[in-house]
Formats: C-alpha cells, structure tokens, sequence
C-alpha cells in the first residue's frame, strides 16, 4: 500500500523509451490488487533500407498503383526512422528521395504521402517543395512535416507552407498513424 500517488511521469517515459525501440508495454490490472506492467523489446534491429533501391526515379520508371510515400531527410537516422514508421502495408512503394530529386520529377508524380524534415528546407529553400505542392498531381497528397525541434518556429513554417500535420522527432509508427488517421 502506497503513503502516496505518483505522478505517472515515469511510466509515460518508459513508454516512450520502449516504443521508440520498436517494443511494447502490457498492463494487467485488479481492482483493489494493483497492476502489473510489462514490455517487450525486439532482440534485433529492423535491417537499413538500401536507399539506392528506394530512390524516387526507380519507382516511377513504371506505372504503379500502389500507395507511395516520399521521405525527405538530409539526415539518414532521420529517414530510416521515418521509413520504419510507415505502414508498408498501406504504403507498399517507399522512396527516400531529396529536393532535388522532387524539383526534377514533382510533374510527374502523385505520391500519397509526403513526409518532410523541416531542416531540408533551410538546406534547400522553400521554392521545390512549393512548386510540387501547387501542382494537381499532388492535391491529393497526405503531408506530415517533422523536425528534431519541436519548436512554434516549426509550427508556423508548416503554417506559411500549407503542411497541415507535424510531429516532432522521433518518428514513430504510432504517432504517424495518429497524425494520418486524425487527417482522413
């Protein structure tokens, strides 16, 4: 029997800790007995990506139906983080792909999800991704803006730009699923 309550500031860390390890957090609880809590946490990393593989220009140098999703991150932890928080299931082709590479092929592309790191753009200027935006094949397309700050500066860019959804780093499956099922 406790003296007094906790905060639960403990267990919301935990929580984080073990989801951005890719494990998990049970409960079972009894009124009047306790609870008991438990996490799981995988034995081996997911494998990298071959970013080559995944470059935008191979997706489509063939029509496909599928589902895709762009990831821009200079950062490559950034974007293998994003990478393995996205549903392959929903989202079968998956690029990780650069400003550039978007300047050159936004016409001819409709990606369904656009996952950008706000650091790209004082890299690279706000032009590209304005220009892609504004185009039709693109009207349709989720967008989720991310960065390491999480600051309001994030905030009103996304604002001044048109990205409706941020997430502050890191990026993880749950909060992505959050942020894209709040948007449908």
């Amino acid at each position: 029997s406790r003296s007094h309550e906790g905060t639960g500031l403990g267990l919301a860390i935990v929580h984080r800790f073990v989801e951005l390890h890719g494990g998990s957090i049970t409960v079972r609880s009894q009124i009047g007995k306790g609870s008991v809590f438990s996490f799981s946490l995988p034995t081996k990393q997911a494998p990298k990506p071959n970013i080559e593989s995944t470059k935008l220009s191979s997706i489509y140098q063939h029509t496909t139906q599928e589902q895709v999703a762009l990831i821009i991150d200079s950062n490559e932890t950034g974007a293998f983080q994003a990478y393995h928080s996205i549903d392959a299931k929903a989202y079968p082709q998956i690029a990780i792909t650069s400003p550039t590479e978007i300047a050159a092929h936004y016409q001819a592309i409709s990606p369904h999800l656009l996952i950008l790191d706000l650091s790209t753009l004082s890299d690279h200027g706000f032009e590209w991704i304005q220009s892609a935006l504004e185009h039709p094949n693109w009207s349709q397309t989720r967008l989720v803006a991310t960065s390491s700050l999480n600051s309001t500066q994030d905030i009103k860019l996304c604002e001044r730009i048109k990205i409706p959804n941020y997430v502050p780093k890191p990026l993880t499956r749950s909060s992505l699923d959050r942020i894209l099922s709040s948007s449908e």
